[in-house]
């Protein structure tokens, strides 16, 4: 006679332990069916935590109520284990945690340790066949060009047709801190996904797995291993498409919900204006026959670069004008130049226009006509891009007819002629591909530029052309379209713009699946593997291009702002909002003036590129990116320029960002938001509206109409509360430059 199972149930899937013939308790899980009632779906016997070391298979057990499950257990050293009904996110939450008290040696014999698999039982017949090609797995960390993982999202989705039933796992990697290079690497060998093994018997298993190691030591102290699994009965075979949006959807929920501001940290308005004024030194400029330039690295410097280039035989030489830096923050910075009189902004802002007028004159840009050149795809594009927004902003003719011409005669002829489907570099002059990897996230960057030009014209053709890259970005194998993490934020945002033209179902719908491409690139956890890391934060930071591991403010703030630009038409779940709103807070750690050991550096207020984080480079040793100091005043504009809340605890996320030339140029300003109170308390607060602050301006929300006084408007907002609002403002009172 066997035990009887302890169990916990949670809407359609039942976790049952029993005793194991190894003395002590196992798991599997059971899903509803509503002809047989509970179908077990995976081996009945799993250990906590897979490894010759581990094997954890607790001799006590103890249900505390309908939710909650405890066990304890002792190999060399002793262990306990939670687990936890979630009723309302619907995850069973697994806590363990082992007490050391000495360093445990790793024996990676029989396969590496430790890991967390979910058994599944025996294949299938015929596994290699009919069952992969039906089954649908979503594996993770992100992976580029086949080759090295990234280091973003922890989980992993299945659909097995076999079991008719669909699993989902997530890893906490914020309490795993224990990870590091003396045993796992953590996402350098970490992966989330499904495994076959063939011995004895084919079996398969899902979960998180290694497939190597950095070291053999779990060192001495309380360790903890916690993950989530759910599991649903299903009977028909998800596309990957949806298999990628229900697994980020499902795990968003999971992150935790609030950041502190780091010390030093004061506004985005304070430090747009410091690096503004950083930015007007000579540590970012430089001069030669032709002119000032600015610089990619703050005194042209940059450890990592030096090391690269010279490895490759080539001489380092990083003094030489940076058509990026001047470029990237042209725009976001000339929108400020219309709203605000701050001398400094316009200075900077002109010294960046003359650099780029000087540069397109003496041929350097992307414009110049008649050089064969093996250029990276995306840098191209997007540079061509950026330069449009800049000169479509100022209204130079000269330079959007250059722009128009380089479109129409390179850049729309190589994407048809590659099907559109871009490689890593080209040849502009012979339209043909260079050397190997692809580029399939700049569809996301195409379709945007293809709409403003068609905005701009009129003309039909470029709408086509975005409409086309938008819809083969969403019929692209789901694993393929991880580059530059900004490129799919920039394809949301197309979708997103399709979806208030034409066919709203269709492209709302592919707006929604490139939005969880895009958040599989998020950092999923908040980096606790070292002191030195522990300083900081990376949630709601991005991994900024696959396989680099890090983050970086450029990627991060642009990323972000493109987002917001679809939440018009993608109603934000309060768990997107917390990713907003950790990164307003986090991105604060790229200064100097708020990085711990870093306030001897010349410019307190230019973001540094890489900050400290397992799988990346030492911290810093990209340099100080002048090139990517654009995205201060961007992230100015996104949470503080146009609305800001007197408390800063609660979020003002302004929603049209890009459109800002667009508002100008019809002489009314129409500005959406969504006012976010992340805290567990409610608040009563005042939103502060500055280009309101001289005329008449109204709020609405929900149809109803509120007028500001003063550029001012009180609220009170509930814990987790989100407002979303339109704030009008008369443009017969309106006394802003520009307008």
């Amino acid at each position: 006679m066997t035990d009887p199972a302890i169990s916990l149930t949670l809407h359609s899937m039942r976790l049952d332990f029993r005793r194991a013939q190894s003395g002590g308790y196992g798991y599997g899980l059971s899903v509803a069916d509503g002809r047989e009632g509970w179908r077990a779906v995976t081996a009945g016997d799993n250990p906590l935590v897979r490894g010759s070391s581990f094997d954890l298979r607790p001799t006590e057990i103890a249900k505390i109520g309908d939710d909650e499950i405890r066990l304890t257990g002792k190999r060399q050293y002793n262990y306990s284990a939670t687990i936890h009904a979630d009723r309302l996110r619907n995850w069973f939450r697994f806590e363990i945690e082992i007490d050391l008290l000495e360093p445990l040696q790793l024996s990676m014999i029989g396969g590496f340790e430790p890991e967390i698999m979910l058994d599944l039982g025996p294949l299938p017949p015929y596994e290699r066949g009919d069952h992969v090609w039906f089954m649908t797995n979503i594996a993770n960390p992100t992976k580029w060009n086949d080759d090295a993982h990234g280091n973003d999202m922890p989980a992993t989705y299945l659909f097995d047709a076999y079991l008719k039933a669909e699993f989902m796992m997530f890893f906490d990697m914020t309490s795993m801190n224990w990870m590091s290079l003396g045993n796992t690497g953590r996402f350098l060998n970490c992966r989330c996904g499904y495994k076959r093994r063939y011995q004895p018997e084919p079996a398969a298993a899902l979960g998180l797995y290694l497939d190597g190691f950095c070291g053999n030591t779990l060192p001495a102290g309380r360790h903890r291993f916690v993950y989530f699994i759910t599991a649903a009965p299903r009977a028909e075979t998800p596309t990957d498409q949806d298999a990628v949006q229900a697994l980020v959807e499902r795990c968003l929920p999971l992150l935790p919900p609030c950041s502190e501001w780091p010390k030093g940290a004061t506004s985005w308005q304070d430090f747009a204006q410091r690096c503004a004024q950083d930015l007007m030194t000579d540590h970012a400029w430089h001069s030669n026959a032709g002119g000032e330039y600015m610089l990619n690295y703050v005194d042209a410097y940059s450890p990592a670069w030096k090391a690269c280039i010279e490895a490759r035989g080539r001489k380092f030489d990083m003094d030489k004008p940076c058509l990026e830096s001047a470029v990237w923050g042209a725009h976001p910075l000339g929108v400020i130049c219309k709203l605000e009189s701050e001398p400094v902004y316009h200075r900077l802002h002109s010294r960046m226009l003359s650099c780029i007028d000087r540069m397109i004159a003496a041929e350097l840009t992307p414009l110049a006509e008649g050089k064969e050149l093996a250029r990276g795809c995306w840098q191209h594009v997007y540079i061509v891009e950026q330069m449009f927004q800049v000169a479509r902003l100022k209204n130079d003719s000269k330079q959007l007819a250059k722009i128009r011409h380089e479109v129409d005669a390179v850049i729309i002829p190589f994407a048809r002629k590659m099907k559109h489907l871009f490689p890593l570099s080209f040849d502009n002059k012979s339209l043909t591909k260079c050397g190997s990897g692809d580029a399939h996230s700049l569809l996301g960057t195409y379709a945007s530029f293809m709409l403003d030009l068609h905005e701009w014209t009129g003309e039909g053709a470029y709408l086509d052309e975005a409409k086309h890259a938008v819809r083969l970005h969403y019929r692209l194998p789901v694993n393929t379209v991880h580059q530059e993490v900004f490129m799919l934020a920039m394809g949301v945002h197309a979708a997103a713009r399709l979806a208030a033209k034409a066919d709203a179902a269709e492209f709302t719908q592919i707006c929604r699946y490139l939005l969880a491409q895009t958040l599989r690139m998020l950092h999923w956890f908040d980096d606790q593997t070292s002191a030195q890391v522990r300083t900081i934060s990376t949630l709601g930071m991005f991994q900024a291009c696959a396989t680099i591991n890090y983050s970086a403010l450029f990627e991060n703030i642009e990323t972000l702002a493109r987002i917001a630009a679809a939440l018009k038409v993608l109603a934000p779940s309060s768990s997107l909002l917390r990713v907003f709103d950790h990164a307003r807070k986090n991105n604060f750690y790229f200064f100097p003036q708020c990085l711990a050991g870093h306030h001897d550096l010349p410019l307190k207020y230019v973001p540094l590129e890489n900050i400290g984080i397992l799988e990346g480079p030492p911290p810093t040793s990209v340099g100080a990116e002048v090139y990517g100091a654009g995205w201060v005043f961007r992230a100015y504009l996104l949470w503080e320029a146009f609305g800001r809340c007197d408390d800063r605890e609660v979020m003002v996320l302004n929603c049209d960002a890009f459109d800002e030339r667009r508002q100008l140029e019809a002489g009314r300003w129409n500005l959406t938001f969504v006012v976010f109170n992340p805290t567990t308390e409610p608040r009563d607060v005042e939103v502060m509206f500055p280009l309101a602050a001289v005329c008449e301006a109204r709020v609405t929300e929900n149809g109803q109409i509120h007028p500001v006084i003063s550029g001012r408007w009180k609220l009170r907002l509930l814990a987790g509360e989100q407002r979303q609002i339109s704030l009008t403002i008369d443009p017969a009172s309106t006394k802003v430059e520009g307008i």
